[in-house]
């Protein structure tokens, strides 16, 4: 389920984004100075529409909930709490992708997909942060700069080659996603940041806003805290890793993590031993308890 999550979370990433191509060039030139890296080449933009969108996004989630560990998944949640026991997780997941789909950037087609209308509650958050909208200052940007940076990543160091898909190691996994996702969101928070003119509190709010934008305030809430945390997390424990890294390490610190990406979440989550180069945690196998002698009344 952690990847229909994340694949969900980088459509609603690219909310602020229009149906027409936009003129990336400006932009590619705003990302290569913050993340300090050159394109290798121009990114190529594709208008889809919200049809073809919907339909690849739910081919996606048919694909992932149709593998053998769906329904052990579903009933290891629900027997924790996790979830309530009456959800029908994969219709909710398909009610959140049929109203949600926007746009992202595809590593396997090297393409930034776009599709959909810009909405205003992008600038409704930026108001609550008490940020003015500079004349000329368009909302999408924000979200092109995100997808931009993955495409930037991806030109130099591959996302497809990092382990984001390890199936046996989901705790490896799940840190190497938040790499990806935490220098994007990094990158779009430092060009918010100066094409708004923010303080140094501004940018802490923004940091905060950022994770939350697109989702919407009425969507949320109506998902368990699980669900919840699974959206966000590479997002903000992503970019709290990065953050630190480039501060003490700078851009080629950052570069490094996409290199040798960090092994566990103990490392996102607790940038400070990532940085001190604390040991790999050791993996643990746990061997199923033996069948009860027991039988059921």
């Amino acid at each position: 389920m952690r990847r229909i999550l994340l694949f969900i979370l980088v459509l609603f990433f690219a909310l602020g984004c229009q149906a027409a191509e936009p003129d990336l060039g400006p932009l590619e030139k705003e990302v290569e100075a913050i993340r300090g890296l050159k394109f290798t080449a121009p990114v190529k933009v594709q208008e889809v529409s919200q049809a073809r969108m919907r339909a690849a996004v739910q081919a996606q989630l048919d694909a992932d909930t149709s593998s053998p560990n769906w329904a052990s998944e579903v009933a290891a949640l629900k027997a924790f709490g996790l979830i309530p026991r009456k959800m029908d997780l994969k219709r909710s997941m398909a009610a959140l992708l049929d109203s949600q789909v926007a746009g992202l950037y595809d590593p396997r087609a090297k393409l930034l997909y776009v599709s959909g209308d810009a909405g205003s509650e992008i600038d409704d958050e930026l108001g609550i942060a008490g940020l003015a909208l500079p004349e000329g200052f368009s909302t999408r940007n924000l979200f092109l700069v995100h997808e931009l940076t993955h495409a930037l990543d991806d030109q130099h160091f591959n996302l497809l080659s990092l382990p984001m898909d390890d199936a046996s190691n989901s705790d490896r996994a799940t840190a190497a996603r938040c790499v990806v996702e935490g220098d994007a969101t990094y990158v779009m928070v430092r060009y918010a940041a100066t094409a708004l003119k923010m303080t140094d509190e501004q940018v802490g709010m923004m940091s905060d806003l950022s994770m939350a934008i697109g989702i919407g305030k009425e969507l949320l809430p109506s998902y368990p805290d699980y669900v919840q945390e699974e959206l966000l997390i590479p997002y903000i424990a992503g970019y709290e890793l990065v953050k630190q890294v480039a501060a003490k390490r700078g851009e080629k610190g950052v570069d490094d993590l996409f290199r040798r990406p960090p092994a566990s979440m103990r490392d996102v989550l607790h940038p400070e031993k990532f940085l001190a180069g604390a040991p790999v945690p050791a993996s643990v196998k746990a061997d199923p308890p033996p069948a009860s002698p027991l039988k059921s009344a």
